[in-house]
């Protein structure tokens, strides 16, 4: 689940994406509005107002009524999503590490780069004065903290 002012966002296991506002309830699917998938991992608002959406078989971003897929994340289940304060998405996949985009590229990050698992189950977003910081946990244990200095 995943709230905004207007409303909130219910992830389904097969039922795609349903948005409760007022007192209606809209339905976002794979055939309506082309999710990569109807099986919805996980949801995640950011600053801008968009809301982020992991599936078993891709990462959507859903902004102004517009729908778009994550090319870099294509067949990837996303099994963890967070998104900071500076609009920096960190989505956690299949047992193959992170990705995180900063809004111009997506970059991944493996073992190789000392992540705690590859498989990283946990993903928190924990924005403070001095800028933007990411907290991982890994599936087998282990925690790691990713942070940015503020602008």
């Amino acid at each position: 689940m995943a709230a905004d002012p207007d409303g909130v966002w219910i992830g389904t296991a097969g039922g795609g994406l349903y948005r409760f506002a007022g007192s209606q309830l809209q339905i976002l699917n794979q055939q309506n509005v082309g999710l990569p998938s109807d099986n919805i991992n996980k949801l995640a608002t950011g600053p801008d107002g968009a809301l982020w959406i992991g599936t078993d078989l891709g990462l959507a971003r859903l902004a102004d009524g517009s729908l778009t897929s994550v090319k870099e994340l294509t067949e990837r289940a996303v099994e963890s999503l967070a998104v900071t304060g500076n609009g920096e998405v960190w989505a956690g996949v299949d047992s193959d590490g992170i990705f995180y985009s900063d809004g111009t590229a997506w970059t991944q990050l493996t073992l190789a780069d000392r992540l705690p698992s590859p498989r990283i189950a946990a993903l928190l977003a924990a924005d403070d004065a001095s800028g933007s910081a990411v907290w991982l946990g890994g599936e087998q244990g282990g925690v790691m903290r990713f942070h940015r200095q503020g602008e």
